[in-house]
């Protein structure tokens, strides 16, 4: 599959939400349903970007996207209302990771940026997409002045660790079910290469 990657805009809104709410569907802020995305947090994460990219296959359609910058407090954005739709649509077993999704998650001052999310369309795996989306927002991170990288995960998803560990990054800690994993944002032509998504 040729795809392009590039910057992404306020236009991207709507189809990163709802890549989001399909492939990211136990994050809390998908329980809320792409209006919620498209109208209230997309439009801040890509307002506040310090790297946004989208790829695109070669009918334009966005098939994968990665935004990395300082954490955004989801509890800023929701109500009292989004907030009980929440807890009331995770299982028991999701529903102290989604409240304690709702918290900032890093200290203020903790320096570099976060990789807030990424997702891949399912038809569009299986062609390092993740890999490569990865690897350019490292490259503009550098070019910014960003010299760190943080993002964390699900324990319970030794998938996306072992993605992660496979493009450099390391764990750092683990807490309440969460593993936190960071990395220098110098590109190393070696990393990256072992992993097949």
């Amino acid at each position: 599959m040729r795809t392009t990657i590039r910057a992404a805009s306020a236009i991207d809104a709507r189809a990163l939400s709802s890549l989001h709410s399909t492939n990211l569907p136990n994050d809390p802020a998908a329980l809320l349903g792409v209006t919620f995305l498209a109208k209230r947090l997309y439009p801040r994460l890509l307002s506040d970007a310090e790297v946004a990219l989208v790829a695109e296959d070669a009918s334009g359609q966005v098939v994968g996207f990665i935004v990395c910058g300082r954490p955004v407090r989801l509890s800023g954005l929701l109500g009292l209302r989004d907030f009980l739709t929440i807890l009331l649509k995770v299982d028991a077993r999701r529903a102290a990771f989604s409240v304690m999704r709702l918290l900032p998650r890093y200290p203020s001052d903790l320096p570099g940026c976060e990789l807030q999310w990424i997702a891949v369309a399912a038809g569009a795996r299986g062609n390092r997409l993740g890999t490569q989306l990865t690897l350019h927002a490292l490259q503009e991170l550098r070019l910014k002045g960003v010299w760190r990288i943080w993002v964390k995960t699900l324990e319970d998803t030794p998938g996306n660790i072992r993605f992660y560990e496979s493009l450099g990054f390391t764990v750092k800690s683990r807490a309440a079910g969460r593993v936190f994993l960071q990395r220098s944002t110098s590109v190393d032509d070696n990393q990256g290469g072992n992993h097949h998504e």
